[in-house]
């Protein structure tokens, strides 16, 4: 009988070390899994931070694609108006300003010459 309670007390002492083991094991698992979904959790905050920073750059590139837009317009319409300045310029050297063949009449400064009409100032 000795043999028999020396048995069973040996297999309750391993069940309860295992019970213990099962224990610490569970809790390594549930620490294990704490940490992992708090990593999680860190990681998703970086990735709902990066997306409202691309969010943030596209709307950025956006304006900048329709301020580059406006510039060209800009720029075609100053290059326009520069077009339509010279060709007005070359119209008028070549059509309105007088031939250098023909002189132009001289003045004559040697005498003076009344200018306007005489006011009398007594009245």
């Amino acid at each position: 009988m000795t043999n028999i309670s020396t048995s069973s007390a040996n297999q309750y002492g391993f069940q309860q070390l295992s019970a213990v083991m099962a224990l610490r094991n569970v809790a390594q698992a549930e620490q294990v899994a704490q940490s992992l979904r708090a990593r999680a959790n860190d990681a998703q905050r970086v990735v709902d931070v990066a997306k409202e920073n691309a969010r943030a750059l596209l709307v950025q590139s956006n304006q900048a694609q329709v301020r580059a837009e406006n510039e060209r317009q800009m720029l075609n319409t100053s290059n326009s108006i520069l077009q339509a300045g010279t060709q007005l310029s070359n119209f008028v050297n070549h059509v309105i300003v007088p031939s250098s063949s023909t002189p132009s009449p001289l003045v004559d400064n040697s005498q003076p010459k009344a200018i306007g009409s005489i006011i009398d100032i007594n009245a």
